[in-house]
């Protein structure tokens, strides 16, 4: 269970974001106001590399646990298929093996493919933020908007990207 939250302009109390799941999140850590124009730092949403080893650790396992509370729930759905729609019963040994092996063999194809799926939207998100925080104008706003800390502000600025190498 979540908190959920709805995020509005401080200066002319437009909605931002609707009901929503308090969550942190990789983007942008700002949003324009499409009514006033205001500019409203958000901080539940950084970029990946303003995040230190510890929250980028953290954030890892959290999506980690997440790929697997999906194939639990993903398995439970098949166990339910099973035994409602396709009438297996479980009442011997024999049976109740075939329908661990069963169950087991769902879970672990639902865990593959929930964390195949989820992974490469994560390192699409990770790559989307690299190319943002590699653009020095946007570091500036960053900066401008106090999304920044001094330190991450000079490693973001003085970041050597792989064309600077050529």
């Amino acid at each position: 269970m979540g908190i959920y939250v709805q995020r509005s302009c401080p200066k002319c109390k437009t909605i931002l974001e609707g009901l929503t799941r308090d969550y942190r999140a990789i983007g942008p850590p700002f949003v324009e106001c499409k009514v006033c124009g205001t500019v409203v730092k958000l901080s539940h949403i950084e970029e990946w590399d303003m995040k230190d080893v510890v929250n980028k650790f953290g954030y890892i396992l959290i999506h980690i646990w997440t790929n697997l509370l999906f194939s639990i729930f993903g398995c439970v759905l098949v166990g339910l298929f099973l035994e409602f729609v396709l009438g297996i019963e479980i009442d011997s040994g024999e049976s109740t093996e075939k329908f661990g092996t069963i169950i087991l063999g769902a879970w672990l194809i639902t865990f593959i493919i929930v964390s195949l799926i989820r992974t490469l939207g994560l390192i699409k998100r990770i790559r989307q933020s690299r190319r943002r925080t590699q653009d020095s104008e946007y570091i500036e706003k960053l900066n401008r908007l106090c999304c920044l800390d001094k330190l991450t502000y000079d490693l973001l600025k003085h970041r050597r990207t792989p064309s600077d190498n050529r």
